[in-house]
């Protein structure tokens, strides 16, 4: 009801001003790394605590947005969702079910009920909290949640391969390496592995553009009918500006390259792709990373605040300018 109130001053203030929100950005987030592993503020490390943030943060996405086309019926509004493909490790049953595991766990457990208005089955492997009876989700929530959205945005920036813990042993003799640590999996019987040889971003993610096509073909698979956007995709690098006060940043070139074909490809395949944001303008407060970790088109020195456009800026303006990618890589 807090939300609601909030995003209805928001609503009136800006109305004809601002027309295209978001409720919530990244719930998972700030349910589970915020009142689950307690990485994130608030700092709870309590499953059931996660549990209710993650169902109270679909009910405020709903009064929120109810509130917003109140205040201007000309609105559009959605929700942004942090999300990732899921790949098993192998197609052996075992595997295959760890990877439904971890996609429950990340994205179903979210998108199901925004979309159809149920919350998936198995939802009381992630706590018990989800039980019928239990009293989370109480009468008309689930048709609260469920009202229809405009638009659904996506924060993706990889992909994930997970398997039966069973099969460890075995990725890792194949030269397979742990991914997340083991308590991403917030107790549910999947591993996180990263395939041999792979590329990695400062923030050592996988590079796998590959995901982010399959993501959002599964997307339209699932959200028929409902645009999509691209709200975060981005990389992080160890940016540095030379002698010459260049900051030359040429592995986000190639990250951006690679993933705004293969967005290009799921269009080409019947996904209903509105736009594309890089995450992020600038280098910024990275949530838990603090200035560490540096996202930006432009350089910021953060002792100075002098900025300096990166190379990745240069290119992703002449993208723009031509309204399309360079012929090749």
């Amino acid at each position: 009801e807090a939300f609601a109130d909030y995003a209805g001053i928001l609503g009136r203030h800006f109305a004809g001003r601002v027309r295209t929100w978001t409720t919530i950005n990244e719930p998972w987030v700030v349910a589970y790394l915020g009142y689950g592993l307690g990485l994130h503020a608030p700092g709870i490390s309590d499953a059931g605590q996660a549990a209710a943030a993650h169902h109270h943060l679909l009910l405020a996405h709903a009064a929120g947005m109810a509130a917003l086309r109140t205040a201007d019926p000309h609105s559009k509004v959605g929700i942004a969702l942090n999300m990732s493909h899921i790949y098993p490790y192998s197609e052996q049953p075992a595997d295959r079910h760890a990877a439904g595991l971890a996609d429950l766990q990340l994205n179903a457990s979210f998108l199901s009920p925004l979309v159809s208005g149920t919350y998936p089955r198995g939802m009381t492997r992630i706590h018990s909290s989800w039980a019928e009876g239990a009293g989370l989700v109480q009468p008309g929530d689930l048709a609260r949640i469920a009202a229809p959205m405009d638009f659904l945005s996506i924060n993706t920036y990889h992909p994930r391969y997970v398997c039966d813990p069973e099969n460890g042993a075995e990725a890792r003799a194949k030269g397979w390496t742990g991914g997340f640590a083991a308590p991403f999996s917030m107790g549910l019987p999947f591993t996180d592995l990263e395939p041999p040889g792979c590329k990695r971003t400062d923030m050592g993610w996988l590079i796998e553009p590959q995901g982010l096509t399959d993501l959002l073909l599964r997307l339209a698979r699932d959200a028929p009918g409902l645009p999509l956007y691209i709200s975060e995709n981005g990389c992080s690098s160890a940016d540095y500006a030379d002698p010459g006060g260049e900051v030359r940043d040429p592995e986000r070139v190639d990250y951006f390259d690679g993933h705004l074909r293969a967005a290009k490809a799921a269009i080409d395949q019947g996904a209903d792709l509105r736009g594309y944001w890089t995450w992020s303008l600038m280098d910024n407060f990275e949530w838990a990373f603090g200035y560490s970790k540096r996202f930006g088109l432009i350089h910021v020195d953060f002792a100075t605040g002098r900025r300096t456009p990166k190379t990745s800026f240069g290119w992703f303006r002449d993208v723009i300018a031509r309204n399309g990618l360079p012929a090749t890589r």
